[in-house]
């Protein structure tokens, strides 16, 4: 037992003291086995998804196309039927729209459909009429259109007949599992022969009396693999049985054809016997209007007699109106000379106003202040100076009455010590003296000073009521003369309004002079006009009977000519008699069968292609342990000398090589199955428009792989 965990530990030893050899096989193995699960399993993937892309949006198996359209009985047949999962009759228009310079297949949706659905790339599809959702591919022709853009179609007569509107609303960009080909769209018989995009249409917006094709799925492909035999020899049968459910049509087709059209002649013969009984009513009617215009060329005499009294009664009013016209307007005139006078006035005395204000402003002064201020600082002013009067007499009087060695009296001093002290009455800066003459109530000179002092802010008051009153005069001139300027302006303007209202009755006058002038001059000539258009509807009648004598003739012989057509297209009806119905299957779609044969090509070459990696693989890990086994031979010979068999011996060189294939294989698996897939998707991606590549193990050849390491 202790000599098998000697030989084992000998082995993990082996492991770790020989690491470069031991990862160079894991690697060789690895890139093989992810190059050949990566190959092998790339096919598979790609069948599975789109598959599962077909399966979501629901791809029909079968389409029907007729010759002639598709009409209500043509879907009768595929009702409650019970080899029919699920059918749409649907409307397709090829246009070549000669605004965009481009062929566009128009085709109808309606949100009840379950075949065929597009799948939305931006925005939504169009529930609403006037709305339309464009394949992506147009991006590639104009990278400018976004959602909310106008498209517009224009195209020959006989195509708009088939839409309902003209402009609509992109509301989103789309694909379609019908169109896997991302540059393919199908061929067409009008334009350049070939599809530029397609673009979804709300079937509301779609005019047209039948069916361009119905799609159609069945029960006994439901899933069945795409691209399987089985599936292809199912559709086979259903190609068939369609066939024959659709021999009958081919026959009941023409038949109802040429029932439409023989409604159609029906109808023709009828409108050109009424437009006979129509000319023919029309010559009584001109026969008619001859007798009347007789009967008008009398009334018209009559009139023109009583025009020519009436304009010459007019002529002689206006001649009236006229001179009495010129005489006020010369007084008119002579009252706007004497307002343009008043104007200059006022334009003068506007300037003095204007110079008197400028004075005012530079001196600092608001020529619009309110002088109530004003007088009311000159009032007190003069209150102030009549206190300083008083004040300034008191002292002098006082000081006069007294001899020169009495002492004022204190009850003197004290009054004017009290005023002086009222600081409203600015006589602050005289307290000095007024306690300093408290102190020596004899010195009398003390008590002039004080007068003297008054005496003088008196005169500074004096001088600033002066300063106030010439100010009080300045703005109050001002003012008044404003005053007067604004009431002259207004009489002026009110002048100017009479004058204009008096100019604008003259001009009234005239007008209405102007006017009867003209409607005597119209007077004169309306009698000519009536004349002359009573002789053209004269002539204008009897033209008009030779054209209708013409036309009939005309009609006659249309009508000649149309039952000729008709005979002709009766013929050509009866003739009739082929309708070709035609069954088109997934394998006739050029983007189906394009990758179909991609995925049968790449599966092709992985049967072929990862042989040559194995090879050398095997090549490898043979050179390898080869090489292992002559290093070790001297080990070799020890181990048999201690007794070990050649089972046990061999058995470290399996398990080296053994842990090196499985892990190799694994990590090649994963790697392989999960990263060469999806490279070989997004090469395909840049021809078709593949969905996100869905990632699968298949166990068959996994277990392969794992049998040949």
């Amino acid at each position: 037992m202790s000599k098998n965990k000697a030989y084992e530990k000998s082995i993990i030893r082996e492991i770790l003291t020989s690491k470069a050899r031991f990862a160079s096989i894991l690697v060789i193995i690895l890139l093989g086995v992810a190059f050949y699960a990566g190959i092998k399993s790339s096919g598979p993937d790609m069948n599975k998804t789109i598959n599962k892309l077909y399966n979501t949006y629901n791809l029909m198996d079968s389409k029907i196309v007729s010759s002639l359209g598709l009409s209500d009985k043509d879907i009768d047949l595929l009702k409650n039927n019970d080899n029919i999962l699920d059918f749409y009759p649907t409307h397709s228009i090829d246009a070549n729209l000669s605004n965009i310079n481009s062929v566009v297949k128009f085709m109808g949706y309606d949100d009840n459909n379950n075949i065929n659905d597009f799948i939305v790339v931006d925005g939504r599809l169009p529930k609403n009429s006037g709305e339309i959702a464009l394949d992506e591919k147009v991006l590639k022709l104009n990278k400018e259109l976004k959602i909310g853009d106008n498209y517009v179609v224009e195209s020959d007569e006989d195509t708009m007949k088939s839409f309902n509107k003209k402009s609509f609303k992109i509301v989103g960009f789309v694909k379609s599992p019908m169109y896997i080909e991302k540059e393919s769209r199908g061929t067409t018989s009008v334009g350049k022969g070939t599809v530029d995009y397609f673009a979804v249409l709300n079937k509301k917006d779609i005019s047209m009396d039948v069916y361009t094709e119905i799609y159609v799925r069945f029960k006994n492909v439901q899933g069945l693999e795409a691209y399987s035999d089985k599936y292809k020899e199912k559709m086979e049968e259903n190609n068939n049985y369609l066939k024959t459910l659709y021999s009958d049509r081919e026959v009941e087709r023409v038949e109802e054809i040429k029932s439409e059209a023989q409604e159609e002649l029906d109808k023709a013969y009828l409108e050109i016997e009424e437009n006979e009984s129509k000319l023919l009513d029309a010559e009584t009617e001109i026969n008619d209007a001859k007798e009347k215009l007789k009967e008008g060329k009398l009334q018209y005499e009559q009139g023109l007699k009583e025009y020519e009294k009436i304009i010459k009664d007019g002529q002689s009013n206006i001649l009236e109106g006229k001179k009495e016209l010129e005489k006020g307007q010369v007084e008119l005139d002579k009252q706007k000379e004497n307002i343009l006078d008043g104007k200059s006035k006022l334009d003068e005395a506007k300037k003095a106003l204007d110079k008197a204000k400028q004075t005012l402003i530079n001196q600092g002064i608001d020529p619009n202040q309110n002088t109530g201020e004003l007088k009311s600082n000159i009032e007190n002013l003069n209150a102030l100076l009549n206190t300083y009067n008083l004040l300034s007499k008191d002292i002098k009087d006082t000081i006069n009455k007294i001899n020169d060695k009495e002492e004022i009296p204190i009850e003197k001093i004290n009054y004017w010590k009290i005023i002086i002290s009222n600081k409203s009455l600015g006589l602050g800066y005289l307290t000095e003296y007024i306690n300093d003459l408290e102190k020596s109530p004899g010195n009398k000179d003390l008590a002039i000073n004080i007068a003297d002092g008054v005496e003088k802010t008196s005169s500074t008051v004096k001088d600033n009521i002066s300063n106030l009153e010439t100010l009080l005069n300045g703005i109050t001139k001002y003012q008044q003369g404003l005053s007067q300027y604004n009431e002259q302006v207004k009489v002026l303007e009110n002048g100017e309004k009479q004058l204009e209202e008096a100019q604008k009755q003259l001009d009234n006058a005239k007008l209405e002079i102007t006017q009867g002038e003209k409607e005597i001059e119209a007077g004169k000539v309306e009698g000519k006009k009536e004349l002359e258009k009573a002789k053209l509807e004269l002539t204008s009648v009897e033209q008009s009977i030779k054209e209708a004598e013409v036309e009939i003739a005309e009609n006659k012989q249309k009508l000649l000519d149309a039952k000729e057509e008709m005979k002709e297209n009766q013929d050509e009806i009866n003739d009739m008699k082929e309708c070709k119905y035609y069954f088109f299957d997934r394998n006739d779609n050029i983007g189906y069968s394009g990758l179909k044969d991609s995925i049968d090509s790449l599966d092709s070459i992985a049967s072929v292609l990862p042989v040559f990696f194995f090879l050398i693989a095997i090549l490898i890990c043979l050179t390898t342990m080869t090489r292992m086994v002559e290093e070790n031979r001297g080990e070799i010979g020890i181990l048999k000398a201690l007794g070990y068999n050649e089972f046990e011996i061999s058995k470290k060189f399996v398990v080296y090589a053994s842990i090196a294939s499985i892990l190799g294989s694994v990590i090649g698996i994963l790697i392989g199955c999960n990263i060469l897939p999806n490279i070989i998707s997004e090469a395909y991606g840049s021809l078709y428009s593949l969905p996100k590549l869905n990632i699968y193990y298949y166990m068959n050849f996994l277990i392969i792989k794992g049998r040949i390491f």
